[in-house]
């Protein structure tokens, strides 16, 4: 997993249920991802410092070509915003 790939919750954690979709907004180490979670409507409804052992990635949203092609920030939350709505 890497900044930008959209992820799930395994398992409960903090208060969010299981299922919860985010995207990786830092990668510390490897076993610890900052993740911005989000409800049904694209809102956010927190940004926890999470385990990677409850997380399980639903979609790379990032190829280095990708990251490296000039995309501005912009496009690439107005993508992630859309893909974390769908269910």
């Amino acid at each position: 997993m890497k900044e930008l790939d959209i992820v799930r919750l395994k398992a409960s954690f903090r208060g969010l249920p299981a299922r919860t979709k985010g995207a990786i907004v830092h990668e510390y180490d490897g076993n610890f991802y900052e993740v911005e979670f989000v409800d049904s409507d694209g809102t956010t409804v927190g940004v926890l410092t999470t385990p990677a052992d409850l997380l399980e990635l639903t979609e790379e949203r990032c190829s280095t070509r990708f990251c490296t092609n000039g995309a501005s920030v912009t496009v690439i939350l107005t993508t992630l915003t859309a893909q974390l709505k769908k269910p």
